[in-house]
């Protein structure tokens, strides 16, 4: 009854969403994958893509690509369910076996509450559990000198989230001559990864195939 009655409610969440959208004179999307979805939800409608502003002149100045990298794996993303560290952690788990012994993972982010908090410390749970708390560093909260610093010595950076809408993360990982791998959905997909021209980086769809 329960599941029906929420079908039932976003059906009609839906309806309204379409008919809010039919209000409005000009839409403006952030990627590809928004403003095929727009376009799906609100039909004809006059719809503009601007993409994110992603301003990496920081980046350029204090990362040089030249730097020697250690061998330390980066995940740059809020720590909230939909980003998906969990199935990281079930990764770095599995790609340890085929690693060098001083292969690092280290987890950076942002926390906005107690609820952000209780994800992390479920995280640094299963890294226990996995047996490899100690390839394993969190990053909470930290300044953007400290965030430049270590992409200046990583080597790799990881991205699961599935459908982000574009991904500026994404960007600045690339941008620090980071190696990047992410999930095979809309943004990196569309625009960033698999959008390119030539070869950037690598897309990704399950825990087997990011390996």
């Amino acid at each position: 009854v329960l599941a029906k009655g929420k079908k039932v409610y976003l059906y009609v969440l839906i309806q309204l969403y379409k008919l809010c959208g039919n209000f409005a004179d000009w839409h403006a999307t952030n990627s590809s994958w928004t403003d095929d979805h727009i376009k799906s939800m609100w039909g004809k409608c006059r719809v503009t893509k601007i993409y994110p502003p992603c301003d990496t002149s920081d980046i350029m100045d204090k990362v040089p690509l030249e730097t020697p990298r250690k061998n330390i794996l980066v995940s740059f993303a809020q720590f909230r369910p939909e980003k998906q560290h969990d199935l990281q952690l079930a990764i770095w788990k599995e790609s340890l076996l085929s690693l060098p012994r001083d292969a690092k993972f280290v987890m950076v982010g942002a926390v906005r509450g107690r609820e952000d908090e209780l994800l992390v410390e479920k995280l640094r749970q299963q890294a226990e559990i996995l047996g490899i708390k100690d390839t394993v560093e969190f990053m909470i909260n930290r300044s953007r000198e400290d965030i430049l610093k270590l992409f200046a010595e990583s080597k790799v950076a990881i991205h699961t989230m599935k459908e982000e809408h574009f991904g500026i993360s994404i960007v600045e990982m690339m941008s620090a001559g980071l190696i990047t791998i992410a999930h095979d959905s809309a943004g990196p997909k569309m625009d960033i990864i698999g959008g390119a021209e030539y070869p950037v980086g690598y897309l990704a769809s399950d825990e087997g195939s990011y390996r």
